[in-house]
């Protein structure tokens, strides 16, 4: 489903309906205002201070593990820099979390430090709690897990934030918790991760957690345009957005997300009252309102919204080329209580007030 400048795939989208999907955020997530958090390389470079310079195609966790061999107290910087007071949730925070219908309901994993999911969640829902872990006290992984800071977080002792080659080693080898963390929940859950680059280190050592790809797939990636074949390689099915002017060239990630989430909060009321707006009028040309429709017509509630409203010829054409309509054709009993709605609204709008007409289905 295309949702304003992003295609959506729909095992996605049935996911996030299902309450099946868990949303991983990177630094990508904290960098927009008011959050103007740092990228990990940025951040490596202003806990280094010029102690020592990154060799080239040096990866940034032995980077930081050679300054911590240098005396620098790589934890503690990291740990000033992200409690800057300054800085705050952003829409993003906001509305990664409001895709889940009630705090009860969050799966949320972020490999970032700083504290904003857990600011954003007190702002949307208040007093209500949100379960939250903190590295290396996860939960299993193949139960519903609530917010989940991966890597540490800065309100804990700074020694436990997982920054050096030799705590990635800990969390992911020796210890291995946060790998067998990741495995279980890989393995139940479909994946969505947002903020990550196509060559963030952290995500050298989430893709040792994923299990090979079977069937539908399961494991998504909100990414830039022209980064496809690397997240394939790591088997992650890419979902790409371009680069737009202005002060945040990754501002169609927030546009589409907002977009995502009023569909997802919209009462039936309100389902209803778009559905009739488009459905009342010709076949449009607009692929997000025909990407919409599919959508309407996977369910039987707003299917028969549909069904009510659409009265044209061109429509019934319209859903009899989506294939909508085979399984009414196969001459055997309905099950689906959207092929039921289906063949109701063929029969009533078309035989029965327009018998003369002719219906090649």
């Amino acid at each position: 489903m295309r949702i304003a400048n992003m295609d959506f795939p729909d095992p996605l989208l049935a996911a996030q309906k299902k309450g099946s999907l868990v949303v991983f955020a990177g630094a990508g997530v904290s960098m927009p205002s008011p959050s103007n958090f740092p990228n990990f390389d940025i951040l490596a470079y202003q806990v280094a201070g010029g102690v020592l310079q990154k060799d080239e195609g040096e990866p940034i966790d032995r980077f930081l593990g050679r300054l911590v061999d240098r005396g620098v107290k790589v934890h503690e910087r990291v740990q000033k820099i992200l409690s800057n007071p300054d800085s705050a949730p952003n829409s993003l925070h906001s509305n990664l979390l409001r895709l889940f219908e009630t705090p009860a309901k969050i799966q949320l994993v972020t490999t970032n430090f700083d504290l904003h999911f857990t600011g954003a969640a007190r702002s949307l829902f208040g007093a209500v709690g949100v379960e939250t872990f903190s590295a290396p006290a996860l939960p299993l992984g193949d139960s519903s897990i609530g917010l989940v800071y991966l890597h540490g977080s800065i309100d804990k002792p700074a020694e436990r934030l997982v920054l050096t080659d030799a705590d990635f080693g800990r969390a992911y080898l020796t210890d291995g918790w946060a790998r067998r963390f990741l495995q279980r929940l890989f393995a139940k859950y479909v994946v969505m991760f947002i903020g990550y680059s196509h060559n963030d280190p952290v995500m050298n050592y989430l893709a040792r957690g994923l299990p090979p790809e079977s069937g539908s797939p399961r494991r998504f990636a909100l990414i830039l345009e022209g980064d496809n074949d690397r997240w394939r390689y790591l088997g992650i099915t890419p979902i790409t957005y371009p680069l737009t002017e202005g002060e945040n060239p990754h501002s169609a990630v927030g546009v589409s997300l907002t977009r995502w989430v009023e569909l997802c909060r919209a009462g039936a009321l309100e389902q209803e009252q778009e559905i009739k707006s488009i459905a009342e009028r010709p076949v449009p040309i607009d692929l997000e309102e025909l990407d919409y429709i599919e959508s309407v017509l996977r369910d039987a509630s707003t299917t028969r919204f549909f069904t009510r409203y659409a009265k044209s010829t061109d429509w019934l054409r319209w859903v009899e080329g989506k294939g909508f309509l085979k399984r009414i054709f196969e001459f055997q009993p309905l099950a689906e209580e959207i092929d039921i709605a289906l063949a109701c609204w063929f029969a009533e709008t078309f035989v029965c007030e327009h018998p003369k007409e002719n219906y090649i289905i």
